[in-house]
């Protein structure tokens, strides 16, 4: 059976509830049109974030992927046209689970 692969951030220190793993948590197992959601929260941490979806897609090989995030600034959902973040934790005070805030 096809799957599709659906990632959310896990808890830190300005998330302690993040509604991302929630979301991926409630989806896993989840049969869509013939497809099943596999889930994979990813750590929030700069060093390792990249490697653990890379692995999930080795693993899984799904048909598609839905990575999410969270923003704690927005009030409802939204998709992003460019996925495009900076690496600049110290210019808001924040650093990863590993304690490292690139600049």
């Amino acid at each position: 059976m096809a799957k599709l692969l659906v990632t959310g951030f896990g808890v830190h220190e300005f998330m302690p509830n993040n509604p991302s793993q929630q979301v991926a948590e409630r989806l896993d197992g989840e049969v869509i049109a013939g497809t099943t959601v596999v889930s994979a929260i990813i750590p929030v941490t700069f060093a390792r974030a990249v490697g653990l979806v890379a692995e999930a897609l080795r693993t899984h090989e799904p048909v598609a992927v839905i990575l999410m995030g969270v923003y704690d600034g927005r009030a409802m959902l939204t998709l992003e046209r460019v996925a495009q973040n900076y690496a600049d934790g110290t210019r808001y005070g924040l650093a990863d689970i590993d304690g490292f805030s690139p600049q």
